[in-house]
């Protein structure tokens, strides 16, 4: 939650650092889920109602979620993202998430939890 959190100080130039212009995206894994899961919600959440960012909320064959720890019990959870800056034009976002009898499928489950997303932006 504290590293989701940095991003939104950063953005409020409440840090030691000049917040980013446009155009800028925050890329990573946040590991917190906005909904589902243990994670503390709250903090990927203010980050993601931000008005400075835009939430394109990539869907695959498994909706918005981008890992799978299905195999420790915890199951699938949203918990990469790509957020640009909010007047950037998203043409698309997706999650890589092969179809199990697709010929990508085992290498991506044996490659990570997590999942490839993209976004597409008309700049």
């Amino acid at each position: 939650a504290d590293e989701t959190l940095f991003w939104k100080h950063l953005l409020d130039g409440a840090l030691p650092y000049r917040a980013p212009t446009p155009p800028f995206a925050i890329i990573g894994q946040a590991n917190i889920d906005p909904v589902d899961g243990d994670g503390r919600q709250g903090a990927i959440n203010i980050l993601l109602a931000d008005p400075r960012l835009i939430d394109p909320a990539p869907a695959g064959a498994e909706g918005t979620d981008t890992a799978d720890w299905s195999a420790i019990g915890v199951g699938k959870l949203r918990a990469s993202y790509i957020l640009p800056w909010a007047e950037a034009e998203v043409a698309e976002a997706g999650v890589f998430w092969p179809m199990p009898d697709a010929p990508m499928a085992k290498t991506v489950e044996i490659a990570s939890r997590h999942r490839l997303i993209w976004v597409d932006i008309r700049y």
